[in-house]
């Protein structure tokens, strides 16, 4: 095999990899991690907006041995008070809500309310907490992907140097 052939040969396999890992990486923090967020935002009393508007944002595949997971949740309320950051890390203190733009809050079609106090939201960290407790788990299964990956294709264990 001449040098050339080599050298696109290898490049195909780098390609193939990445594409691998981008997959899989996805699949698998969809699986593992957004499932179990949404699960513990639901046991926590989210709203259905909040678990809808947590997803993954992105993957940035560095290196053939590190990449980044990105997460998004946020969810706005009418004033632009974003209720997403203050369940999972600030909280509020207990505080009087009131309409915005009507004379009394509704609820499907259900006048009934010109405002009232509600209790503060308690930070609950599901995101962080979910990360941190997933994470060895996560590159555990990874990496098994990663082997039967390199079984299908190399017939064995290879070494990734890419």
């Amino acid at each position: 095999m001449e040098v050339k052939d080599f050298r696109t040969r290898l490049q195909a396999v780098k390609i193939q990899f990445y594409q691998f890992q981008s997959h899989a990486i996805n699949s698998l923090a969809k699986t593992l991690i957004l499932e179990t967020m949404h699960n513990r935002m639901r046991d926590f009393g989210y709203s259905d907006k909040i678990i809808q508007g947590t997803a993954i944002a992105g993957v940035d595949v560095i290196s053939a041995r590190r990449f980044r997971i990105f997460f998004h949740s946020e969810y706005f309320g009418y004033n632009g008070f974003d209720v997403a950051l203050a369940r999972e890390k600030n909280g509020t203190v207990d505080h009087i809500v009131k309409p915005a733009k009507k004379k009394a809050l509704t609820s499907d079609g259900t006048w009934f309310s010109k405002g009232h106090e509600v209790s503060g939201i308690i930070p609950s960290h599901i995101i962080e907490r979910t990360l941190d407790e997933i994470a060895e788990p996560f590159l555990d299964e990874y990496r098994r992907s990663e082997r039967s990956w390199l079984e299908q294709n190399f017939g064995g264990t290879a070494i990734i140097a890419i």
